[in-house]
């Protein structure tokens, strides 16, 4: 994967703070495959393909955070970190890591994984948008699949720059409502839809039209776009890199650099380009003072 499709392998998708929140308390001391969302993310995040995914993405961002000598020493923080392959991946390397989600039972998953592997991370039940940690703890914030299914999500942004370190990375992976082809809704340009049809079909969704949603237990919040990202991530003191930005700057793809390079040259070419993409990836990257 060079900085393309996104996976959440692990369960990230579950919600931290929002209208589709469930409390997973309430399945405390229930085996994990009791619930099928639990069961489904337990089972992807072991998956092979998952966690190919989110070693080369591993790779991208030390390449970015300039650590040619990997990831030992690196302070790395999952928000929505659900079984926590990702975390597991960095902290095997030698990084510290920290994790936290919404759902008690993936959580638990985390924690045990952890332990079979001998891995020393601190996993927590926890809110996006309240995050237990001091001022600039951390090199690196990722929220895979994490902020379209948060209701505030703007403070979920502050929080996740409030704990990174001057210099560090924000990496985020998000819905896009430029294109219309998505992975939420079993519905043709639902990105397009207005904002009031899409509130009126996620209402339906979690009532009489279940089959409308595809894989995720709780279809998206919030749509977004590269362009807003961009503009909220500069107010928050992180200097902001799209998907094209990032394979100019750092893919090892000779095919993507020139593809970014044009992008960045012919403004018509960038948005073309998010126009095709389902997805928003961006990396904010937090001021030097």
């Amino acid at each position: 994967m060079q900085w393309g499709s996104e996976v959440r392998g692990d369960g990230g998708v579950s919600a931290l703070g929002g209208a589709w929140t469930r409390d997973a308390r309430a399945g405390e001391g229930n085996p994990p495959s009791s619930d099928p969302f639990v069961e489904y993310y337990e089972q992807q995040s072991a998956s092979p393909r998952a966690i190919a995914q989110f070693n080369n993405l591993r790779s991208n961002l030390l390449r970015m955070l300039n650590k040619a000598g990997g990831s030992a020493g690196v302070r790395v923080a999952d928000i929505g970190c659900g079984a926590g392959t990702f975390a597991r991946i960095w902290a095997s390397e030698g990084a510290f890591v920290r994790g936290i989600d919404v759902n008690a039972a993936l959580v638990r998953i985390a924690q045990q994984r952890a332990r079979s592997e001998g891995l020393s991370i601190e996993f927590e039940k926890g809110c996006a948008t309240d995050l237990p940690w001091p001022d600039r703890s951390f090199d690196l914030v990722v929220m895979p699949e994490l902020l379209e299914h948060v209701a505030d999500w703007r403070r979920c942004l502050e929080e996740a720059a409030r704990v990174l370190d001057a210099g560090g990375l924000l990496y985020l992976s998000t819905t896009n409502r430029l294109c219309p082809k998505q992975e939420e809704f079993r519905l043709p340009g639902y990105s397009w839809y207005p904002r009031s049809i899409k509130q009126r079909c996620l209402e339906r969704a979690r009532t009489d039209r279940r089959h409308w949603v595809q894989h995720a237990e709780y279809p998206a919040l919030h749509w977004f776009d590269p362009y807003m990202l961009a503009r909220v991530l500069r107010e928050l003191g992180l200097e902001p890199f799209d998907r094209f930005q990032i394979w100019h700057r750092y893919s090892l793809s000779t095919l993507r650099r020139n593809i970014g390079h044009a992008a960045d040259l012919l403004s018509p070419i960038r948005l073309a380009g998010h126009l095709m993409t389902p997805s928003t990836r961006m990396i904010g990257r937090k001021a030097t003072v």
